[in-house]
């Protein structure tokens, strides 16, 4: 989160996007961050894909991701944000906020009571 409008891969001129993924270099915090993120559903080969997903310090899917996918520092697919819930990430301080462990108990957040 930041304030201002929220940009596209698209609009970044960091970013080196395909129809299927974004790889986004961003220097926050002292350092330079290399982000993953996916785009579509499509299937990415292996022999592409998991070079890119180790190379990387955060991934970021709204899909499963394979095993073999994991970051150098933070992996984000469709299982962990089902647990999580919403996330925040601070690059500057390298720090992440995930509503399920922090907003309190919400029918809406993963785990929240429904009654």
């Amino acid at each position: 989160g930041g304030a201002g409008t929220a940009l596209s891969f698209d609009d970044l001129q960091e970013a080196d996007c395909t129809d299927d993924a974004c790889v986004l270099q961003l220097a926050k915090g002292g350092r330079t961050w290399r982000i993953l993120a996916t785009r579509s559903a499509d299937l990415i080969p292996r022999e592409s894909f998991e070079p890119a997903c180790t190379a990387s310090d955060i991934v970021v899917s709204e899909r499963y991701l394979p095993g073999w996918c994991r970051a150098r520092w933070l992996t984000l697919d469709a299982r962990e944000l089902g647990r999580l819930g919403s996330v925040a990430i601070d690059l500057d301080d390298a720090h992440i906020r995930a509503s399920a462990r922090e907003d309190g108990n919400h029918p809406w957040a993963p785990g929240g009571d429904m009654r």
